[in-house]
């Protein structure tokens, strides 16, 4: 079972453009890869080291925010979330 998170800006404006926003997940998470899912949302993952991450990047053009599933060690994740700038990671409480 997998951690879940939302990576949104920390000013609350949107992450940009679907372009954008996987371009900069690519750069920081390095053989990240993304689809189209049937119901038309963008999907994406990111495996290495015995890490995984999960991105739901929604259907419209610009992406407000990522809803995110972690598997593996959240201290291996950190390593990459930290590279995020004006992103921030928000965990269920």
């Amino acid at each position: 079972m997998g951690l879940n998170a939302v990576i949104r800006r920390a000013d609350g404006k949107p992450l940009g453009r679907v372009e954008q926003v996987k371009a900069q997940l690519e750069e920081v998470f390095p053989g990240a890869s993304f689809a189209f899912e049937p119901t038309n949302r963008r999907s994406g993952a990111f495996i290495r080291d015995g890490l995984a991450i999960e991105f739901y990047l929604g259907s419209e053009s610009i992406v407000q925010e990522i809803q995110i599933c972690i598997y593996g060690e959240l201290n291996k994740a950190q390593f990459y979330f930290d590279k995020l700038a004006d992103w921030q990671i928000e965990f269920p409480r």
